[in-house]
């Protein structure tokens, strides 16, 4: 493993024709470890609006040579590129630990990951292929996919490359290339990403990172040359980004929050809901749109609680500290001002009535302690709106039809789930009745690279993975071929 006083503490540039290079802007961030504040991280330099024209133009430029190769050649490089990245699968880790705080065996599991997407598309990309259509005897039509030829891709902070690369990856399968705009606090993962790619063989500019914050982000949206634009963030991020989209009738992919509930049937024990439950909630310390931050149990009170009490269970033996400690279960927040953020929802929850169960103290303020929520409406803001922290409450539900009701009680419609306590026949027909683009039955926020993943409602719209990840990034051409016909022809015997 990487160690992390091995990685060095710089300023950093922005990457266009695949190399590092100093933007134009005199605008730049500096940042510190999550849960290490003392610990540097280095100075991220934005970009500008310049940054912007030059990387659309070195993109568009290099995506022509790209399109031209066949699917088997876009694939071999991709196939270099999953090799190299698992040779800096240790390095890839380490900088996630560093900048976004993740637990640092999680981050490793992550870049083997993100390696598997690459071979995953690589062998995908030659499967991509329109139709033949007979349209009589004298004419047939042809549907060819055309990829978009730049792609803005914009990430978050939570997984910076993982949610990153399954943009990358299938939208350089498809032929396109591709301007990568990672958050502002986590940008090291994607030029690692560019710097394998460009050493994997793509053309010298087909990918390029622009660093920033949302001000980069508009300009790059807006400029003319941008396609397609994918984006993983928050609602109101979405918001902002379909706007200026709208303003130049952009097709986009949103990949948005969420408020993920799990239904506990009544034959369902504690052990057995706080199991699926309760590691959901404290993957990446509660910071990931699939958190299950609302557990809808079916029976009365007394069974709601034992429910709560078994997942609290849980919470109480896990360890909170830094996230490049191997023995740490619960890592710290992105920063002190979202841990912050987190607290006084809370509270505001607890004044409105609501019951907070949470183990022991926090050992820093960019700690929080997993929290089950008990007593809260259905209708408070700590249950309809997404708090981004390993809390979740326990709600009751006398009937399944009441469960679905109050599952379905939100805007989002991102994911849920179902512990059916071996009725698997009650399990399905409540998981076919939530609004949500993933259920899981039994286990929860397993991703498959074989299924899409995307969201409903305000969790946005497309889905990204599997085959319909890879047509997101290709619009289709109606070709029609009207030909001579031959009368009187012997069909072949």
């Amino acid at each position: 493993m990487t160690r992390l006083d091995a990685l060095p503490e710089r300023t950093w540039g922005i990457r266009v024709g695949g190399k590092e290079v100093d933007p134009a802007s005199d605008r730049s961030l500096d940042r510190t470890m999550p849960g290490r504040p003392e610990r540097k991280v280095g100075r991220f330099r934005f970009a500008g609006p310049s940054d912007v024209g030059r990387a659309v133009a070195t993109v568009r430029e290099a995506q022509r040579e790209w399109a031209d190769l066949r699917p088997k050649e876009r694939g071999e490089t991709l196939l270099r590129a999953a090799g190299l990245l698992r040779e800096r699968g240790d390095e890839l880790a380490a900088w996630e630990c560093l900048e976004a705080g993740m637990l640092v065996g999680l981050a490793r599991d992550h870049a083997r990951w993100c390696a598997e997407l690459l071979e995953f598309y690589a062998g995908l990309g030659r499967d991509l292929s329109g139709r033949t259509v007979d349209l009589g005897g004298s004419k047939l039509g042809l549907t060819v996919p055309e990829p978009f030829p730049v792609v803005a891709a914009l990430g978050p902070w939570n997984f910076p490359l993982s949610e990153l690369i399954w943009k990358v990856a299938p939208a350089l399968a498809a032929g396109c290339g591709v301007i990568m705009k990672p958050s502002e606090l986590t940008p090291v993962s994607s030029f690692i990403l560019d710097e394998v790619l460009h050493e994997a063989g793509v053309p010298v500019g087909l990918t390029a990172v622009l660093t920033g914050d949302r001000e980069v982000g508009g300009a790059l949206i807006g400029h003319p040359g941008v396609a397609m634009v994918s984006l993983t963030g928050g609602v109101e991020t979405g918001r902002a980004v379909l706007r200026a989209a709208a303003e130049r009738v952009v097709p986009t992919l949103m990949e948005l929050g969420g408020k993920s509930a799990i239904v506990v049937l009544p034959d369902a024990d504690p052990e057995q809901a706080a199991a699926v439950a309760a590691p959901g909630v404290l993957f990446r310390t509660g910071q990931a749109c699939t958190c299950p931050s609302r557990i809808v149990v079916v029976g009365g009170t007394a069974r709601a609680h034992g429910i709560a009490e078994a997942i609290e269970a849980r919470f109480a033996v896990q360890r909170l500290g830094p996230p490049d400690d191997e023995e740490v279960s619960v890592g710290p927040a992105i920063h002190s001002g979202h841990a912050e953020g987190v607290r006084a929802v809370l509270a505001a929850a607890a004044a409105r009535g609501a019951v907070l169960v949470a183990p022991g103290d926090e050992p820093g303020e960019e700690y929080l302690a997993p929290t089950v929520i008990l007593d809260a409406s259905p209708e408070d803001p700590v249950v309809t709106d997404e708090v981004f922290g390993p809390v979740t409450a326990v709600l009751e539900a006398g009937t399944l039809e009441e469960a679905v009701t109050v599952a379905n009680g939100t805007r989002y419609g991102l994911a849920a789930g179902v512990v059916s306590g071996g009725d698997l026949d009650a399990a399905l027909g409540v998981a076919r009745r939530l609004f949500a683009g993933s259920v899981w039955i039994d286990e929860w926020g397993t991703i498959e690279l074989e299924l899409p993943f995307g969201g409903m409602g305000e969790s946005g719209f497309g889905r990204e993975l599997g085959k319909e990840g890879l047509e997101a990034f290709v619009t289709w051409k109606s070709i029609h071929l009207p030909h001579r016909a031959i009368e009187g022809r012997e069909d072949a015997s």
